[in-house]
């Protein structure tokens, strides 16, 4: 009977066995399985994801593109408005430089004038003063 037992647990053994590898065997079809349908959806998104993130990417180019356009439109802005600034002082530095020399030829011109009037109001005084000593003389000369 021993013998019959043996061969009834064994054969149980063989059985749990044989279930646990069928089950295993069971597992690990599904593991596959699994494994083909992750990989699939694991390229799916990254796919996904290097679509969308080109499209950031030509969004964020187009914008720099953009920023890039503005910085040289106010760059081409302000030195139109340096040029015009620069001309402007030009301008008003040639205007200055016109009346100052024009204001030095009036003060000259009015000197000259000055010192002609000066020497002539000098000759009309020193011609007073020389006849009225010479007067003086005269009535002395005839007082004497």
């Amino acid at each position: 009977m021993s013998a019959q037992q043996n061969s009834h647990q064994s054969s149980a053994q063989n059985s749990a066995i044989v279930t646990r590898l069928d089950l295993l065997e069971l597992r690990m079809t599904h593991l596959e399985e699994n494994e083909d349908t992750n990989y699939r959806l694991l390229s799916t998104k990254i796919n996904s994801f290097e679509k969308e993130n080109e499209k950031e990417h030509k969004r964020l180019y187009e914008k720099i593109d953009a920023i890039d356009e503005k910085i040289e439109k106010l760059d081409a802005k302000i030195d139109n408005k340096i040029e015009s600034l620069d001309s402007k002082i030009d301008n008003l530095e040639s205007k200055m430089n016109k009346k100052i020399d024009d204001l030095e030829s009036k003060i000259n011109n009015k000197f000259d004038g000055f010192k002609k009037d000066l020497k002539w109001e000098l000759g009309l005084g020193a011609t007073i003063v020389t006849a009225t000593i010479a007067l003086i003389n005269v009535v002395q000369h005839f007082l004497s």
